[in-house]
């Protein structure tokens, strides 16, 4: 969580980043090659949604108001 806070800057979306890199590592922990693989790909999962969330926060200020 404290990645994602720095990243977004902002607590909630930092929990919700990190939640949603948990569920993705669920989904796919099969097709990891072995479990220490888990935490570097937690870690690009939360670095690739915390973009995401960025990115859509800053859309969503550029987008006018009808």
């Amino acid at each position: 969580v404290r990645l994602a806070r720095q990243l977004v800057d902002d607590i909630e979306s930092a929990q919700d980043v990190v939640h949603d890199a948990f569920l993705g590592l669920h989904r796919n922990v099969d097709s990891l090659e072995s479990p220490a693989n888990a935490r570097a790909y937690l870690r690009a999962s939360v670095l690739n949604h915390a973009r995401s969330a960025l990115r859509r926060r800053r859309t969503a200020r550029e987008t006018p108001l009808l």
